[in-house]
């Protein structure tokens, strides 16, 4: 019985799967570092939520009690749970802060996180 093929006519293929493991582990990487991404920028944004209201039911406490300025409060506050105030409001009884909280990206650069809030009486909500 003979070999109808010859082993000089079949296509050689060697090291084709050296190849296809190198790609798809590049593809792994690029996926594993968008998520990554995407994680601390969601955690910088939860973060900034969460400072922004912290801030201003501060500022509220301090507004109702009459013992010091408002902005002062919600600054120190924001200053305290890592963010900064840019923008700090009192009218009448209600209280809006806007706070930023940087999201460092590693060699992507630098981002920024912001975030509202409002405290004050639910009938006087806009």
């Amino acid at each position: 019985m003979k070999c109808l093929l010859r082993k000089d006519s079949m296509p050689t293929e060697r090291g084709s799967g050296t190849i296809w493991v190198v790609a798809m582990a590049m593809v792994l990487c690029v996926v594993a570092l968008s998520v990554m991404l995407l994680g601390l920028a969601q955690t910088a944004r939860h973060k900034a939520n969460s400072a922004a209201d912290l801030a201003a039911l501060a500022a509220a406490q301090v507004l109702i009690d009459g013992t010091g300025s408002p902005c002062d409060v919600a600054s120190g506050n924001a200053a305290a749970n890592g963010a900064r105030i840019t923008s700090c409001a009192v009218d009448g009884e209600v209280v809006l802060i806007a706070v930023s909280v940087d999201v460092h990206l590693g060699r992507f650069g630098l981002g920024t996180a912001t975030a509202t809030a409002r405290a004050g009486p639910v009938d006087l909500a806009p």
